[in-house]
Order: C-alpha cells, then structure tokens, then sequence
C-alpha cells in the first residue's frame, strides 16, 4: 500500500507531522524550525538592484514561451487512430472530409502535411464529441 500526502504550506506540514519525543524541544537538533526561518528570511528579502520580473520569468513561463516540439511520423500513427474511431462512430468517413478540408485533395491521410497533423487531430477530436 502506497499513500500520497499533500500539504499546501510548510506550516500545515509542521501542524501534522508527529515527531520522535524530544526531538521538537531540543533545539539543537530541530532542523525544521531552523530550515522553516531560514525560508522565511528568504522569502522576505527584497529583490536586487537591477532584477526584472518579465525579463526573468519563472521557469513555468519560460516552458510556455518555448516552440512546440516537431511533430513526427508517430503522431501520425495516432491520429490515424482516432480518425478510425471517428469514422467508426460516425458510420461513414468523416476523415476524408476532414483531411479534404485542409487542402489536401486526395483525402489520404499518408499525404496531409506534418504540420497540419496537429490541426486535423484537434478536428477529429471536436467531431468525436459532437456525434
């Protein structure tokens, strides 16, 4: 058995965790409220001379500034799949008339584009929940 215990804060962590006895009044050896200052100290500090939040975005930020990586001959094996899917749902062949409306006339999927791979996955994906 496995259990997964999330806290929001470090002070609801310190409000749930039981210690060895002694441990928390001994202060030479209580690593916790030593490390729970120290963070406090941190966070209260004013930024240095200089610093530029939008020219230092977080690193969450910077992930979604980053281009989309390149869409590969696998993801086409994918929306082949979900193509099927939606062909089978819909009982005829919506994927024809999809990749058709992308420009490519012969309506095989073998001659879409791997830049518009994306673009007709996220088009059978919206008719596979419309039907």
């Amino acid at each position: 058995m496995k259990i997964t215990v999330t806290f929001d804060s470090l002070e609801e962590f310190a409000a749930n965790i039981r210690m060895n006895e002694g441990f928390e009044s001994d202060p030479e050896t209580n690593r916790f409220e030593e490390a729970k200052a120290a963070t406090r100290a941190l966070a209260s500090q004013e930024a240095p001379e200089g610093f530029k939040p939008e020219e230092n975005p977080p690193f969450e930020e910077k992930a979604k500034e980053e281009p989309a990586q390149a869409v590969t001959e696998d993801f086409r094996i994918g929306v082949r799949k979900t193509l099927a899917g939606l062909n089978k749902k819909a009982g005829k062949n919506m994927a024809r008339d999809l990749i058709e409306d992308l420009g490519v006339d012969t309506g095989k999927l073998s001659d879409v584009a791997l830049e518009d791979l994306p673009k007709l996955m996220e088009a059978a994906k919206e008719a596979l929940n419309a039907i």
